[in-house]
């Protein structure tokens, strides 16, 4: 028993390495525009893109060896599909700092023009950039043909704090509650409802998205990691074929027909990385089927002398399997996936009716899985080209993208 959980547990780990070896030196498709407009169709290196990139490298086509670097400030803009957008903007920036040991008394922000390399999240009419800085987050965004402004949230000490040492407390400006109530108030709120919307980019991004799509405007949003991941739960039904072994001897032959259709039940939590294309997945299915068992023995070479008996066997498997999948991207709406799975445990119930010697039923320990997927919800599968499993997802923990 310990040397098989040891074996499973060398496949999972050599499952877990390779698809993340290939998943690690993987390029996205790309571009970058440089500071004379030309535009760069590239792939990039997927880097995790979590702070402000100071270069990135790249190569022109899949196939190529040798990688090329650019630094970021010979380039205005950047993108990897609809999962990140870097642009070049000049801006009014807050030069505060928001160390605790370097707060001041004053509440207005200490404004200097710079030129940044802002990361887009809601791309529309109404546009919200993040930039980190020391790893703290700073918004701007930019409504139409209005030059760009940043959002203003600062922590300072106020006077009568400042006065008195014993007194720690904070205070904070959220002046950008008061932009975003005089500037992007598209549906005549009251300043209650701003005061409710939160300085990070979750809260941001919610109210720039309902903003652009009350307007009726197209909106794009970008989740700033290629390496974003998700958990989907799915159910599953579907019908198996199962090569049933037996422990006959020469002198024995054993013949299976089918009775019924085997049905398989079960559900799957599958984990999603790097842009939806990489997985790993936990499935759990029973299966129930059903088989005639014809058993001759041979007593001599003599087929008169032929002993045959049959049986009627019921057969109820429950089973784990873990796995991992690739997904290959067709279109927006349908996908290919190819996966392996090597079952973890299982428990079975084994119903005999008729004549029969000690035959062992088993289930594949491993699967050679590939499927298709349709907008990501329906899903087709075969498992080793004995099976036909029908998927459906339930939900899955990431945010919709909005469009329109």
């Amino acid at each position: 028993m310990i040397q098989n959980f040891i074996k499973k547990g060398v496949y999972i780990a050599i499952i877990l390495c390779t698809f993340s070896f290939y998943a690690q030196i993987r390029f996205e498709k790309g571009y970058f525009i440089d500071n004379n407009g030309v535009k760069t169709e590239c792939y990039i290196k997927n880097k995790p893109f979590s702070d402000n990139p100071k270069y990135f490298k790249y190569k022109l086509n899949p196939d190529e060896k040798e990688l090329k670097e650019i630094d970021i400030t010979n380039i205005k803009e950047l993108g990897i599909d609809n999962t990140i957008k870097y642009v070049k903007k000049e801006v009014k920036y807050d030069i505060s700092s928001q160390s605790l040991n370097e707060l001041t008394e004053k509440r207005d922000p200490i404004w200097e023009n710079k030129t940044l390399l802002l990361s887009v999240l809601i791309e529309g009419d109404a546009t919200l950039y993040e930039y980190l800085d020391k790893n703290l987050p700073k918004y701007f965004y930019e409504l139409g043909d209005t030059p760009i402004e940043q959002l203003v949230y600062k922590r300072y000490y106020n006077n009568n704090i400042a006065n008195n040492p014993n007194n720690s407390t904070i205070a904070i400006n959220n002046d950008f509650q008061k932009q975003l109530f005089e500037k992007l108030n598209y549906q005549n709120a009251q300043p209650s409802f701003f005061l409710e919307i939160k300085y990070n980019k979750k809260s941001l991004s919610d109210y720039f998205k309902a903003y652009n799509l009350h307007k009726n405007n197209t909106v794009i949003q970008y989740n700033g990691n290629i390496h974003a991941s998700s958990m989907n739960f799915k159910l599953q039904s579907g019908i198996m074929k199962h090569n049933l072994r037996d422990n006959s001897s020469q002198n024995q032959t054993v013949a299976y027909s089918e009775k019924n259709p085997f049905l398989t039940l079960g559900a799957e939590i599958e984990y999603l990385f790097f842009r939806n294309k990489w997985a790993t997945f936990l499935n759990t299915n029973f299966q129930k089927f059903n088989y005639k068992v014809t058993t001759t023995d041979h007593y001599s070479p003599n087929p008169l002398f032929d002993r045959v008996y049959t049986a009627d066997v019921d057969i109820n498997y429950l089973a784990v399997y873990f796995g991992a999948k690739h997904y290959m991207y067709i279109n927006k709406n349908s996908s290919l996936y190819i996966g392996l799975s090597i079952l973890l445990t299982e428990k079975h119930n084994t119903k005999i009716k008729g004549e029969t010697d000690n035959h062992e039923y088993s289930i594949p320990i491993k699967n050679l899985i590939l499927g298709y997927s349709y907008k990501s919800k329906l899903f087709i599968e075969t498992r080793d080209g004995n099976s036909l499993i029908l998927s459906y997802k339930l939900f899955d923990s990431n945010k919709k993208k909005s469009s329109k």
